[in-house]
This record gives C-alpha cells, sequence and structure tokens, in this order.
C-alpha cells in the first residue's frame, strides 16, 4: 500500500544533520585575546551553536593544548552546567570556559562531546583543510601508521593499538 512506501521512505532518509556528521570543517584556534600572543589553543576546533542557546557561537574541542589554564568557577547564563573560566597561559587573557559538569538538559541535548568552549573574539580560527571526520579520534595530529603484528599480519586493536 502506499501508506507503507510512504513510511519506510521516510525511515530511509537522513536528517540534514547526520548526512553532514563528520563533515564540518576543523580549525586550529590560537589566543587573540591580547594583541600579538597568537599561542595555539586547540588544533582540532570546531564551529558550534550552544546546545542550551542557539544563537550564541563558540568554537569548541575535545582536546586542548597545555596553553590553557583553567581559572574560577563561572555561572552560565544559557544553563546550569558548571564550568571554570578559560585563560591563555601566555597572555593570562579570558579565551572561553571548560564544562566541568554538563547540567541535565545539556546532557539529553545532542551534542558533539566539547566541553573546552572558545569565546570567538577572543581566538583566531584558521582553517586546517581537514573536516572533522578525517581527524584521528586520539588528538593525534595524524593517523597512526598500521603496525605489522607478529607473525606478519596487520592486525591491530583500534582503540589502544595492541596487536591482538
Amino acid at each position: 500500500d502506499s501508506e507503507g512506501a510512504e513510511e519506510e521512505e521516510e525511515e530511509g532518509e537522513e536528517s540534514e544533520s547526520e548526512a553532514d556528521m563528520g563533515k564540518e570543517p576543523v580549525y586550529a584556534l590560537s589566543c587573540a585575546a591580547t594583541a600579538g600572543c597568537g599561542l595555539p589553543l586547540a588544533a582540532r576546533g570546531l564551529h558550534v551553536f550552544l546546545v542550551a542557546d542557539l544563537q550564541s557561537t563558540l568554537y569548541s574541542t575535545d582536546i586542548p593544548t597545555d596553553a590553557i589554564r583553567e581559572g574560577q568557577p563561572l555561572p552560565l547564563p544559557s544553563c546550569a552546567c558548571s564550568a571554570r573560566s578559560v585563560h591563555c597561559r601566555g597572555c593570562g587573557g579570558a579565551v572561553g570556559y571548560h564544562v566541568v559538569r554538563p547540567c541535565a538538559v545539556c546532557s539529553a541535548s545532542e551534542h558533539n562531546g566539547h566541553y573546552w568552549l572558545f569565546s570567538c573574539s577572543a581566538v583566531r580560527a584558521e582553517a586546517t583543510g581537514r573536516c572533522w571526520a578525517e581527524l584521528p579520534y586520539n588528538g593525534a595530529s595524524e593517523p597512526a601508521a598500521p603496525h605489522a603484528a607478529p607473525g606478519g599480519g596487520d592486525s591491530v586493536c583500534a582503540i589502544c593499538m595492541a596487536f591482538p
């Protein structure tokens, strides 16, 4: 029947966000809080919208560099997440915040798992020419080269890079 065919067609369609998942451009983020600083803050930055306030855009990362220093607890106006201010170790300027514990609303919402958020005005974002799906999961700058397993095979655990 035509009704069943329509339902099957709808179930097979990807949503726009699912189709674009992993295609987001990646940015290298550097400090712009103080003129002339430019210290690298993250190599895996994404341009994002806040879950709790879709009008607010920021940059986010899952792995910051060691140029980040956490500051005092920071109340967030958009939700009840527990956060701390984040500063550049080079110039001391405030560059964003780290969500230490997401609130119930943010935890239940679809998000990218990035808990380091940077103000667009406090960082300089430079496109890396890569998309999110091309990055290694562990924060390495390049995917790990395959290793030869004992006995001549090349089977390696995808999680810990150990030989089975």
